[in-house]
């Protein structure tokens, strides 16, 4: 017998999903959110005496944009193109039509995460002047009267509401012994919290075939917090507890490859979504809350893979997209949280109070304020769980995740080999395969231009990923290589890489362009004191060193260049053309800076010596 099968439109499902989440959101606007206690999860040893120099200027750095706490925030308002978002349903929201526009969306997302409101608690505990309580508690007052329940930008993004939620709970904590007699500001904030647990519950972010991605694992790491702040809410917080460990346990194993690596192709996401899980370990084993063994054994591989790539001085290496993301800023006591983007030494931190083990890292200034200010846990056992511990301060490859790193004494070199993110979507991938980035004795020399932006500009946002703005091998058609076909966070494979041969001194990878049927090979050899840097193409082809804005260079001759910081690039072939240009390098989300990358054209056969001068 002949079974008749209907054909249903994808457009179909996509309106049941659209149905389904209005009749959410009008469920979730109708309900009525009585105040409840609030748990107090996030105990630290208040007691002990804190000596730590802060400014005691109330203001605070949105990328760079100062914003004065105690003055009237808007908290709908883009300061860098001064447009202000309408106060509408998020649903009938519709930002996409704002993009390429000059307006940054991301700017009243960042102000009402609230990173601010951990500084303010850090200077109490310091100076106990209640002074930082009172602005603490006003903007909190004044957030939740200018973006009522489920209107305005603030409520477009479950993770935006998530990482709110997770800054508001730790920093009553902070404040912890003035908000217990605080009954009214409680009861205000409680209703509050209890619609962004609903929210949260309600939307989180799973995409298509069930995808998910770091904003996944925010929105169950602050539906974590949430069920545990609100135990009094009785059996919704209890499911609320068992959706948000299952979630964080399906993120783990799906977003991270068995190496450690996260898979959104960036080293600053793989250190936000590292700040999620590990936070969400901290504050369930300080509540009696445990994750499985298979959790904790990609947990410590991710710090593994971060010990890896810092450099002795803590700095990363800033490959892939960075919009400076955190989860929670503990070091931001200058009131500029961007002021060091890129040294994550306070990561190694973090991972040696959950695990009892001593990482082995080339870092020799670790950020040790960040534990301080933790709830007390007892480590991990490594002999528990079965883990064997990586020599990370020694060259090292994650095959899985995608980057190699030849080290010695003075070197640290990062190749990026990265996958395309987030299985084949893009994610936060830039075209970068084969790049590279070096740090000379803690200083990073050659390195990846950033981002600078995503939704603004869209010129801008393909400009800092393209392939040939990175430290690629490349040649005329990868100058004029159109990403538009491209989403703001979707990035098509256009260049296949095969590693060669790797060890511990040496790595050779061949790289192809799928528009190209010619090969591209590159060799890196790390000696005592340079790297040796050679370049093959069957024709006519370019590669591009990026330098830090620090590098200027002071002297040429022939085919060599000497630069400010005792370093110096020799090129060994003879026919090539050297240039010194211009180039905007963006330290972090939001700003560029001037900076100067060399340009090398040759043909054939390029070798680059990158030594350090004694």
């Amino acid at each position: 017998m002949r079974i008749k099968r209907f054909f249903i439109p994808y457009n179909y499902f996509s309106r049941i999903r659209i149905l389904k989440k209005k009749y959410k959101i009008n469920k979730l606007e109708k309900s009525n959110y009585q105040p409840c206690n609030i748990s107090f999860i996030w105990n630290i040893n208040i007691e002990k005496e804190f000596k730590f120099i802060y400014s005691k200027k109330n203001e605070y750095s949105i990328f760079g944009i100062k914003v004065n706490l105690e003055e009237h925030i808007n908290w709908h308002k883009d300061k860098f193109s001064n447009f202000i978002y309408p106060l509408k349903r998020f649903d009938k929201l519709k930002a996409e039509q704002l993009f390429d526009k000059g307006i940054e969306l991301k700017f009243p997302w960042e102000l009402s995460r609230f990173y601010f409101a951990i500084s303010l608690g850090q200077k109490y505990l310091i100076s106990k002047d209640e002074e930082y309580y009172n602005i603490f508690k006003s903007l909190v007052l004044d957030w939740i009267d200018k973006n009522p329940f489920l209107y305005g930008v603030n409520w477009l993004s479950t993770m935006e509401v998530a990482i709110r939620s997770i800054n508001w709970i730790v920093s009553f904590n902070l404040f912890a012994d003035l908000v217990k007699n605080d009954e009214d500001f409680k009861k205000i904030v409680t209703q509050s919290l209890l619609q962004h647990a609903e929210y949260i519950n309600s939307f989180p972010e799973i995409y298509e075939n069930g995808l998910t991605t770091n904003h996944t694992s925010a929105d169950y790491t602050g539906l974590l917090l949430l069920a545990l702040s609100l135990q009094d809410h009785h059996i919704i917080s209890k499911i609320w507890m068992e959706s948000a460990v299952n979630g964080l346990e399906r993120c783990i194993k799906d977003q991270v490859y068995e190496d450690g690596v996260d898979f959104e192709g960036s080293i600053p996401y793989h250190r936000l979504v590292l700040e999620l899980f590990a936070y969400s370990t901290i504050v369930a084993l300080a509540n009696n809350i445990n994750f499985t063994n298979a959790f904790y054994v990609k947990l410590f591989k991710m710090f593994e893979f971060t010990v890896a790539y810092v450099d002795k001085n803590g700095n990363a290496p800033q490959i892939g997209d960075n919009d400076s993301g955190h989860l929670l800023i503990f070091n931001a006591l200058n009131n500029d949280p961007y002021e060091n983007e890129c040294n994550h030494s306070y990561m190694l931190s973090l991972g040696e109070f959950i695990f009892d083990h001593t990482f082995k890292s080339k870092c020799v200034g670790r950020d040790d304020l960040i534990s301080n200010y933790l709830p007390k846990i007892n480590k991990l056992n490594l002999s528990e769980l079965k883990i064997t511990p990586r020599n990370t301060d020694k060259s090292i490859s994650f095959e899985n995740g995608g980057a190699y790193f030849l080290k010695n004494s003075n070197f640290d070199l990062c190749v990026s080999y990265f996958p395309v993110g987030q299985n084949g979507k893009g994610g936060h991938n830039h075209l970068d395969i084969g790049s590279f980035t070096l740090s000379i004795d803690g200083e990073p020399i050659i390195v990846d231009p950033g981002s600078y932006c995503y939704s603004k500009d869209r010129k801008e946002r393909d400009r800092f990923r393209t392939y040939s703005y990175h430290n690629t091998i490349y040649n005329s058609n990868d100058e004029n290589l159109d990403l538009s076909q491209n989403g703001n966070w979707s990035l098509k494979n256009y260049y296949n890489c095969q590693i060669l041969r790797y060890k511990e001194k040496l790595l050779e990878l061949k790289i192809k362009s799928v528009n190209d049927n010619h090969n591209c090979y590159r060799r890196f050899e790390l000696f005592e004191d340079e790297v040796l840097l050679t370049d093959k193409y069957d024709g006519k082809f370019f590669s591009r060193i990026n330098l830090h804005p620090s590098e200027n260079v002071i002297y040429q001759e022939n085919n060599n260049l000497i630069f400010v910081n005792k370093f110096k690039i020799s090129i060994d072939s003879p026919n090539n053309r050297i240039t010194i240009n211009d180039y905007e390098y963006s330290p972090h989300y939001g700003k560029k800076e001037a900076a100067k990358y060399v340009l090398i054209e040759t043909a054939g056969l390029l070798r680059i010596r990158l030594q350090r001068i004694k």
